[in-house]
């Protein structure tokens, strides 16, 4: 009856944590949010520890944006005046490619003004590395932990 319970508990477990992989999620985004004007950390190369991370959904809204839910993540580098500023925030309107769920786009305005502004769809893609491969992993490891523990698996 022992190994019953185990097996089903790991079941369970598996299940659970299978599950929360697989449903999309849409409901909200997080995104690094920092500027290297205050925290030098924000630059390239971006180091992403100890950096703050934010649910979008649980900011304040912006006034004139009060209707809109985050949907993506912004990086925005702006050389302005021989002064370059990396700003990582999250983004509320915008479009990126279907293909890999990125756009940059570049802007240069008059008196050495220059912008270079990058959105991107998935939890903290406005950082240095993809958060994806370290979830796959995740779901690897529990795979194999779970396989140990059932035998159906």
């Amino acid at each position: 009856m022992e190994g019953f319970f185990r097996s089903a508990a790991g079941l369970a477990l598996g299940a659970i944590i299978i599950f929360g992989f697989a449903v999309p999620r849409g409901l909200s985004i997080k995104c690094y949010q920092c500027n290297s004007e205050y925290d030098p950390r924000c630059g390239d190369p971006f180091d992403s520890f100890s950096i703050g991370e934010v649910d979008c959904n649980l900011k304040p809204k912006h006034e004139h944006l009060d209707h809109l839910n985050a949907t993506l993540c912004r990086k925005i580098v702006q050389k302005v005046y021989g002064k370059t500023r990396h700003i990582r925030t999250c983004g509320y309107v915008g479009d990126v490619s279907p293909e890999d769920g990125k756009l940059c786009i570049q802007r240069s305005g008059t008196y050495e003004v220059n912008v270079n502004y990058c959105a991107c769809k998935g939890d903290l893609c406005n950082g240095a590395s993809p958060q994806r491969i370290s979830e796959l992993l995740l779901l690897l490891v529990t795979l194999v932990t779970l396989r140990k523990h059932v035998a159906i698996l």
